[in-house]
This record gives structure tokens, sequence and C-alpha cells, in this order.
């Protein structure tokens, strides 16, 4: 069929999938255990040739969000400041946030991607779309905090960038060409996060922040959606599991970090 040629189905992959549905229905009939993963994923059911509609359905939704709460965005930016002695003030950081909003849009994209067909090329664009991500959201933070300081904090921010631009490169060609290896991943995607959260966090306390109960909510809900990671399950009527759930939580608070970004 059309669907699966369009996304690269060969025929062994085909009948693969086709015994797992077997086996899992076999099963079912006669309760012979619970449902099981077959090459570390769960047993979805397969729709227009899409291995996983409900996680596409929603990386794309997170990308349309993105794109829709930039562009709102950008206008605002060219307003002038309030008290300002310029008659045109322009947000210092418009280019960061530009370039952190169209990270997520790639990295959302090729989540799509990924979800729609699991392969060797797919998995790696949607990890290294990803971890660029995490790495460009740790240096928003430090940039936003060092770099709109004082002029005496500029040398600790470049030197900052310069560790997380070493560190990402390191990672990456360890993942690439050592070994792509999932659990060290996830420890360093973690810890960064946890260092990010822990910046915006504190820097929004000490400099009292107008919207800092924005940022507040945003990370307690942020982090309370990661724990659909943890609580894996089987996907309900085939389609929907923990991890797409994870992300339709993450649709709804984009517009959240947003109106930070407005209020900042």
């Amino acid at each position: 069929p059309l669907s699966l040629r369009v996304f690269r189905w060969k025929c062994e992959d085909d009948c693969t999938y086709h015994c797992m549905r077997a086996v899992e229905a076999w099963k079912s009939t006669g309760g012979k255990g619970p449902i099981e993963k077959y090459y570390g994923k769960w047993p979805f059911l397969r729709v227009l040739g899409m291995q996983e509609l409900a996680s596409v359905l929603a990386s794309l939704a997170n990308l349309i969000a993105h794109a829709i709460c930039l562009s709102r965005l950008l206008p605002l930016a060219e307003v002038p400041a309030t008290g300002s002695s310029c008659s045109r003030s322009l947000y210092p950081f418009l280019w960061m946030w530009t370039a952190y909003g169209c990270l997520h849009m790639n990295a959302w994209f090729w989540s799509a991607v990924f979800h729609s067909r699991d392969t060797r090329l797919t998995e790696r664009l949607d990890y290294i779309s990803a971890i660029c991500l995490v790495a460009f959201g740790l240096f928003a933070a430090v940039a936003r905090i060092l770099w709109g300081s004082m002029r005496r904090w500029h040398h600790f921010a470049a030197a900052a960038t310069a560790a997380i631009t070493a560190g990402l490169a390191a990672h990456l060609y360890y993942m690439l060409y050592v070994k792509f290896d999932y659990g060290w991943n996830m420890r360093v995607c973690v810890i960064a996060g946890i260092v990010t959260a822990a910046l915006w966090l504190g820097w929004n306390a000490w400099t009292r922040h107008p919207a800092r109960y924005k940022m507040y909510v945003f990370m307690l809900l942020v982090h309370l959606s990661m724990l659909l990671e943890v609580l894996d399950f089987p996907p309900i009527g085939g389609l929907l599991d923990a991890h797409a759930a994870w992300h339709v939580a993450t649709v709804v608070l984009t517009p959240l970090f947003y109106s930070w970004l407005h209020a900042d």
C-alpha cells in the first residue's frame, strides 16, 4: 500500500509488525499474560503507515504551538520599553528566543517523523535535535541571567557558553561515533534540565521578576508532566501511551512559557 511505501516499510518490517499484533491478539483472547514490549516499544496500532499516531499528532501540535506563540512574541519586541529614553528600544534577547523557538519546532518535527517510522536515521535525528534543544535551553538561561546583568558578569557568561558548546560537541561525538547510549543520554539531559530549572527559579526569585510566578508554575507543571515517562503504561486503544500523553501535556504548557517571555 502507498502508506507503507511512503514510510518505507520493508516486507520484513511489515511481517514483524503483523506477527507482533498476532501474538498480542492470541494473548488477549485467553488471558495469557500482560501486554509486552517488542524491540523496546509497546505494540502500537499502525495507522496509515504511522507507528505511533498519538505521538505524531502531539508532536505536530507542539510544533504549531511554538510557531503561533513565537509569531505573537516577535511584534511585542518592537514596542519601546517603558521608561526608556530611547524612542525605539528592542528587546536584546529576541534573537535568542527566536532561535530557541526554531529549535523547538525543528525538534518536534523530527519527533513526529521518528514516531511515524522508527528507523536508525529517524531515531538519531530525533535524539540529536532534542540534545541540541536541551543544550540551547541551558545556554539561554545563562545568557539571560549573566549577559542581562551587570557587565562584570559577561566574562563568566562567555566562559559558560564555551563550556556548554564544548560539552555538546563531546556528547554528540560520543553518541554518534562511540556508542549510542540511551541511559547516558538520559542522565546528561536530566542533569542539564535540573541545572537549567535551578538557574531560572533562583534568578526569578532573586530579581523578583514581575512574572516570576508564571515561571514557578511552568517549572512545576513541566516536571509533574515528566512523571508520565516514569509511569509508563501500555497504549490505550493501541494508540495513547504515557509518552504520547507527555507530549500532549507540553502543548498546553507552551503558551505559559511564552507568556513569561512576553513579560520579560
